[in-house]
């Protein structure tokens, strides 16, 4: 994947999580909520701006600051920490393509949040920058169409965010 002086990775293999994802918004004072955890992805950061939460969409309470639905694109991990480029050559390809991400790292991987409508548009522009995108943990064909079987929970293969 990466070159031996540790520099920008080559092709890349990402897999389309399942669950579809809020981004969410709460004041920076306000205890992380139950809700916001439940899920099989959740992601929280904190500043003094703000209380940023990263859930499933279907867990948000009505009235919550949001923005989604959101699919997460998850790379193939564990990363080498002394890789460089990871997110810039994914996120690099996403924006030639003009999809925004939403990017959240974990000690093992990245994971690139698209908003669902361009989950095909992104895939489509990884593969023909050479990556691999597998949609099937999504339940979705490599087209970007739902299985009309997609029922599958998520296998939290990559371990949880948060």
């Amino acid at each position: 994947m990466a070159n031996p002086c540790g520099g920008a990775p080559g092709r890349l293999q990402l897999t389309a999580a399942p669950t579809r994802l809020a981004i969410c918004r709460l004041d920076p004072g306000q205890p992380i909520p139950g809700w916001a955890t439940a899920g099989d992805l959740w992601s929280v950061s904190r500043s003094e701006a703000e209380l940023s939460l990263v859930c499933a969409e279907a867990l948000v309470p009505d009235g919550v600051t949001q923005s989604g639905p959101w699919r997460a694109l998850v790379l193939a991990g564990p990363l080498n920490h002394d890789l460089v480029g990871v997110l810039a050559t994914i996120s690099a390809t996403l924006a030639t393509a003009r999809i925004p991400i939403f990017a959240i790292s974990t000690f093992d991987t990245d994971w690139l949040l698209v908003p669902e409508d361009q989950l095909p548009r992104a895939s489509l522009a990884l593969s023909e920058a050479g990556h691999t995108v597998d949609l099937e943990e999504a339940g979705l064909t490599p087209r970007g169409r739902l299985k009309r079987t997609a029922t599958r929970r998520w296998p939290g293969r990559w371990g949880r965010v948060g």
